[in-house]
């Protein structure tokens, strides 16, 4: 899987958000393995170019695929179980608790809805929908701390920072847990 992955093919980690959270092949795309895949599969991913996914068990494959199929995507290449990672270089992805964050100093990003950002968010955070996420990339520093709703939103922007070479913090609840212990706006 590491050289599919270092050829700049897509990988996409369907075995929920601790296990990818926890460890995942770099350079490898998380999605949610419920109702909203096919909304972030339509977002996220090319209709052009062909993918991969890593299913959490070979029985999840059908519902992958009723996703997929039902917004027209029809590139998945292949499907790899989770023992194809074994013996592979596995990596975590960072992640903090709303407590740790230092607002002043650490460069934060929101990619929840306008909407949502609209309605309240942390004083100076940068605002960049998860849809518009990688067309936005490069206007990005290189260290910072994302943030969504509930914190799924915010695993899919970790993963495609890290993908493009960004060293994201994730913070594990989102907003909703930044809403106890911070000033929102």
């Amino acid at each position: 899987l590491q050289g599919l992955v270092a050829r700049g093919e897509l990988l996409i980690d369907l075995r929920g958000p601790k296990l990818f959270a926890n460890k995942h092949l770099s350079g490898s795309v998380f999605l949610p393995p419920n109702k909203d895949l096919a909304t972030w599969a339509g977002w996220l991913l090319s209709y052009q170019t062909p993918f991969s996914v890593l299913l959490p068990d070979a029985s999840e494959l059908s519902q992958a695929l009723k996703a997929f199929r039902s917004i027209g995507l029809d590139n998945l290449r292949a499907f790899y179980l989770p023992d194809a990672l074994v013996g592979q270089n596995l990596v975590g992805s960072e992640r903090i608790e709303a407590s740790q964050l230092d607002a002043q100093n650490d460069f934060v990003l929101d990619v929840r809805s306008r909407k949502e950002y609209l309605t309240g968010h942390l004083p100076g955070a940068h605002h960049i929908h998860l849809g518009q996420l990688e067309s936005r990339i490069k206007e990005l520093p290189d260290s910072l701390v994302v943030h969504c709703q509930s914190g799924m939103r915010s695993l899919i922007a970790t993963s495609l920072l890290e993908r493009a070479g960004k060293h994201p913090c994730d913070i594990i609840g989102g907003y909703s847990a930044l809403e106890a212990t911070r000033v929102a706006v």
